[in-house]
């Protein structure tokens, strides 16, 4: 069975070079760009991560991460949040709602690379 990634990406994100990325990790990539999309895709397959964007349409970031903590496929999952926003206000009531990394671009591709595979490895997905 390969390794499904769901990467929700607002127009912040730069879902090509994290799609990219994420491949290069092994990773099959679903890309949606609508939170709530991404909340009905979850209950669609069995992803190992998620990579998601803060400001989403429909339903933020934040509100997709809690959503999808609620689901028992989903409770130990790595949950990465991209944005571009670097304030502590946010990154609080993320980590309590179930980001397991913070992520504060412009991203380089190979120091998200290797936060990824850091991720992955303490979740142990190899």
């Amino acid at each position: 069975m390969s390794k499904r990634a769901l990467l929700a990406a607002d127009s912040g994100v730069p879902h090509k070079m994290i799609s990219r990325t994420l491949e290069r990790e092994g990773f099959d990539v679903t890309l949606v760009e609508d939170g709530k999309l991404a909340a009905d895709t979850s209950l669609c397959g069995e992803f190992k991560l998620l990579v998601t964007g803060v400001n989403l349409p429909n339903l933020d970031g934040l509100g997709l991460v809690r959503q999808m903590r609620k689901n028992p496929n989903y409770g130990n999952m790595p949950i990465v949040a991209v944005t571009t926003e670097d304030d502590q206000y946010l990154k609080m009531p993320a980590t309590a709602a179930g980001v397991t990394d913070w992520m504060v671009g412009p991203l380089d591709e190979d120091d998200f690379g290797r936060s990824i595979g850091k991720v992955c490895r303490s979740a142990g997905i190899s």
